[in-house]
C-alpha cells in the first residue's frame, strides 16, 4: 500500500490501464459523487455494485504522456502498430500504473480537485467484475 493510499490494498496484477476514483468514508468523505472529470479530461461514472467511480475509457496515450512529462517517469515503450493520443496507453507495467494513479492523486489534491478522502487507484477484481456485469449475471 502506498503512502497516499489509506484505503484497501491494490490487486497485484494489471488487467488494463484503467482507473477508479475512491472516496474513503473513514477519512471524511461526504456523499459519493455520481460523476467526476479528472484534470486530464478523464470522465468517471458510478458503477452499480461498487463504491468507486470508473474511468469511461482506459488511460489514453495523451494522459499517460502528460504524467511522464510532468513527473519525469520513464516510459519508452513503442508498440509495433501506429498509435495516436486517443488510443489506450500500452506497454504500461503495474509499477507504471501505480505511479500514474499516485501522481494524479497528488496533483489533484494539490490543486484542490480531490480532498484527502479521495484517491485514484486501480480497480480490484471484485470491482472489475461488477463493472463488467459479472456480479449481475451470476445467479444466487
Amino acid at each position: 500500500m502506498s503512502a497516499l493510499s489509506p484505503c484497501p490494498p491494490l490487486p497485484r496484477r494489471l488487467a488494463a490501464a484503467a482507473l477508479a476514483l475512491l472516496s474513503c468514508p473513514w477519512l471524511g468523505a461526504q456523499t459519493e459523487p455520481e460523476t467526476h472529470e479528472s484534470s486530464l479530461g478523464q470522465r468517471f461514472l458510478a458503477v452499480p455494485g461498487t463504491t468507486v467511480l470508473f474511468a469511461v475509457h482506459e488511460t489514453r496515450v495523451r494522459e499517460f504522456r502528460a504524467f511522464t512529462q510532468a513527473s519525469g517517469h520513464a516510459w519508452s515503450f513503442t508498440p509495433h502498430f501506429p498509435q495516436d493520443d486517443d488510443h489506450p496507453a500500452v506497454g504500461v507495467s503495474l509499477q507504471d500504473a501505480l505511479a500514474f494513479a499516485n501522481w494524479l492523486t497528488e496533483t489533484e489534491r494539490a490543486a484542490g480537485k480531490l480532498n484527502a478522502a479521495q484517491l485514484y487507484r486501480l480497480p480490484t477484481d471484485t470491482e472489475w467484475s461488477a463493472a463488467g456485469g459479472v456480479a449481475r449475471a451470476r445467479k444466487p
